[in-house]
């Protein structure tokens, strides 16, 4: 057997040593504002910023986005519906904190680090 060892500063080095930027949270601002205001509308906005987030910056970060907001939110829509006011917006004030701290390294899959990560899946 191979004694376990921490992966952090395996991590840490692949982030040094690649492109890193933080969540476009700017970006949909509009529809995030519109969430956190409108708990009936919900999805609505969740649709639109993912739209736009797509658009513009791809399916990964679209997808880390929808990730997110059901990690934060709750997996299932109807939990989101039957929350009270107050019981929402402090998930979506929880959520909206996660996305602006939320940094995102990109790894080019051909390189040395893209394929030790691959090979870590």
């Amino acid at each position: 057997m191979f004694p376990k060892q921490a992966i952090s500063p395996l991590l840490e080095s692949v982030i040094r040593d690649n492109p890193t930027f933080k969540f476009p949270i700017e970006f949909i601002n509009k529809e995030l504002t519109n969430m956190f205001l409108e708990p009936l509308e919900y999805d609505y906005f969740m649709i639109q910023a993912y739209r736009k987030l797509k658009r513009e910056y791809g399916d990964t970060i679209a997808h880390i986005f929808l990730s997110t907001l059901e990690m934060r939110m709750g997996s299932k829509e109807k939990e989101v519906y039957g929350l009270t006011l107050q019981e929402y917006q402090e998930r979506m004030e929880n959520f909206l904190s996660t996305l602006e701290r939320l940094y995102i390294t990109k790894v080019d899959k051909r390189s040395p680090d893209g394929e030790m990560m691959s090979a870590m899946i």
